[in-house]
């Protein structure tokens, strides 16, 4: 396997080409939300404001820095290729978080904040959901737990439960902004996850080959329904002899018809 796929995408539904490149922005978008809302950010973002704390590098580049970490994990460990998807995971995340923040209302009431937060949390988890259902190349996070499902058999909630863990322990060791929100996020994404995930991925991706064997065994049923009355028939003409086809001769003594003899009436 490349470490880039080489899936040929002229044959990829327009649908999984859709959600590769919109799951990031919303993952992006909702966090953003989030975010404005002031309850804090999500468990990648604590890992982002921590290193960049740090190092004092921008927010965007510090972004691709730990993305690019997290494919060559993802890689090394369960050989999950990049795609299209990869893209918009590297470049658009930062920019979407930024322009969620951007639109949502400042100065809103406390209740409004809640509604804001809850927006961003099911946007958050359904861009993760929509991406891994894709499978064109997910975002580094969503990366690393398609590597652990594969490697461990660990649902991509479970997964994404424990990698975001770990992202808020070392943003925190390193200085990084946490709020309420941010282990609410990290108890709830992954319940909201777990609800998104089977249906996209029964709607947006089948497997090509999967559906090659499937109309294979159908034509091939197909074929076999077509084939046994020919052979039924075959059969019989080889259990029946060669034998011309004759008639034979009617006798002038079967043609002869013998009067019918009626008793007189006393």
């Amino acid at each position: 396997m490349d470490f880039v796929s080489s899936r040929h995408y002229k044959t990829v539904p327009y649908a999984r080409i859709a959600a590769g490149l919109s799951g990031p922005l919303l993952l992006g978008f909702g966090s953003g939300v989030s975010i404005s809302a002031g309850f804090g950010p999500f468990g990648f973002s604590v890992l982002l404001d921590g290193v960049h704390q740090l190092t004092q590098a921008p927010l965007w580049l510090t972004q691709v820095i730990i993305t690019i970490v997290f494919y060559l994990i993802a890689w090394l460990w369960g050989r999950v290729p990049l795609g299209i998807g990869t893209l918009p995971s590297l470049f658009l995340i930062g920019p979407a978080i930024s322009f969620g923040a951007t639109v949502t209302p400042e100065g809103l009431s406390f209740s409004g904040d809640l509604i804001a937060f809850a927006i961003g949390l099911v946007l958050f988890a359904f861009g993760i959901a929509l991406a891994a259902a894709a499978a064109l190349g997910p975002d580094g996070i969503t990366a690393v737990a398609l590597a652990a499902e594969k490697q461990t058999g660990t649902s991509i909630p479970t997964a994404n439960f424990l990698l975001n863990l770990s992202a808020i322990s070392l943003g925190i060791l390193l200085q990084g902004s946490v709020g309420p929100a941010t282990f609410f996020a990290l108890v709830v994404s992954p319940v909201l996850i777990r609800l998104f995930l089977p249906s996209l991925r029964s709607r947006i991706y089948v497997e090509p080959s999967a559906s090659g064997r499937r109309n294979s065994t159908v034509i091939t049923q197909q074929a076999r329904a077509l084939e046994q009355p020919m052979q039924s028939l075959n059969l019989r003409k080889q259990a029946l002899p060669d034998q011309p086809l004759h008639k034979e001769p009617m006798h002038k003594e079967s043609m002869h018809k013998e009067p019918v003899h009626k008793e007189p009436m006393h």
